[in-house]
């Protein structure tokens, strides 16, 4: 019996042992999951408070953007608002601008063009309202796109006058700023025509037509008014003698002064030299007129040195003494022709 209950007791011994054994094992497992849970809690716990600072950010960044694209919008509007009363090389500079406009001018080197439409005012007053304004602004329409294809500034309409200066916003050079406004005004020239016939076969009885006048020189280039109101333009004796030259020229055609020919003399065909007496003017002022319906090539010089040399045929284009025709022959006497006829169709 001793022997039987030593046994029992040495197992429940060996039984309580393996029992404690095991608890501080799973004590020791929940304390260590414990431990990770507590500090998988803390890191989610961080992670979900910068998530929630980055969401502020977006947030403020969000208003942010939406503020900007609503002052980028509103100022587009505003822009675009502007350019219908203002040129649009003005009105770009004043909103890139960081300062407020003020009045302030220079000195610029400008060439300045002025168009009148000739006939006009006889029209208006015989014509209804509604066809004269919409003659008028189809006129305009055109007129205003050939300015800016051509790089001008558009500085006023005057009626159905129109201004424009090359070179009074940012930088063009003198030689440029002539060509450009012959080109322009050969354009518009072009470009009324067109108008005048299509009115024509709509049956407007009365001839319309443009004179022009181009002249380049200094003038104070600014912005001139009060401090409420302010208008950008150009004020000078160079602008009073364009204006003079515009109202000198003969309807359909472009006159330029002695400063653009000199300048463009070599792109454009001209017609004779002309003196005129213009108001305010001393001096009688040399003018030049463009020719409308003929420009000269780039590369055409206006002034030749003298007859031009007759073109001579190469030797080798000839025959042999045996009379039989020499190598390449056929070859020289296409290059010949083909320089006789390109000389011809250079000649103006």
């Amino acid at each position: 019996m001793w022997f039987q209950a030593l046994c029992v007791l040495a197992v429940g011994l060996a039984a309580f042992g393996t029992y404690r054994v095991r608890v501080r094992q799973l004590r020791a497992r929940a304390e260590y999951l414990e431990r990770v849970v507590d500090e998988r809690t803390h890191e989610l716990a961080e992670k979900k408070a910068l998530v929630e600072a980055q969401a502020g950010e977006l947030a403020a960044l969000n208003r942010s953007l939406e503020e900007k694209v609503r002052d980028q919008l509103q100022e587009i509007l505003r822009g675009s608002r502007l350019r219908k009363f203002f040129p649009k090389k003005v009105v770009d500079r004043i909103l890139s601008a960081d300062e407020d406009v003020r009045v302030s001018s220079e000195r610029r080197r400008v060439t300045v063009f002025f168009s009148d439409l000739t006939g006009f005012t006889r029209l208006s007053d015989t014509t209804p309202p509604d066809v004269v304004t919409r003659l008028l602004n189809e006129y305009l329409n055109a007129m205003v796109a050939l300015v800016e294809a051509h790089g001008g500034t558009l500085d006023k309409f005057m009626g159905d006058g129109i201004m424009v200066l090359f070179g009074a916003v940012g930088e063009m050079p003198p030689e440029v700023q002539a060509r450009q406004a012959a080109r322009m005004g050969l354009a518009m020239q072009r470009a009324m025509r067109g108008l005048a016939a299509r009115w024509a076969a709509e049956g407007l009885g009365h001839r319309v037509a443009i004179r022009m006048g181009v002249h380049q020189g200094e003038v104070t280039v600014g912005n001139f008014g009060s401090d409420d109101l302010v208008e950008h333009t150009a004020i000078g004796q160079g602008v009073n003698l364009a204006s003079r030259l515009e109202g000198a020229c003969a309807p359909g055609e472009v006159l330029v002064s002695e400063p653009v020919y000199a300048l463009a003399a070599s792109a454009f065909a001209y017609g004779a030299r002309q003196e005129h007496r213009l108001k305010g003017i001393a001096e009688p002022v040399p003018a030049f007129p463009l020719d409308p319906d003929r420009t000269r090539r780039p590369w055409a010089m206006e002034q030749r040195a003298g007859p031009r040399a007759p073109l001579k045929a190469r030797p080798s284009y000839g025959r042999n003494q045996r009379g039989t025709p020499r190598r390449g022959q056929h070859i020289g006497c296409f290059r010949y022709f083909f320089a006789l006829g390109l000389w011809f169709a250079l000649e103006p």
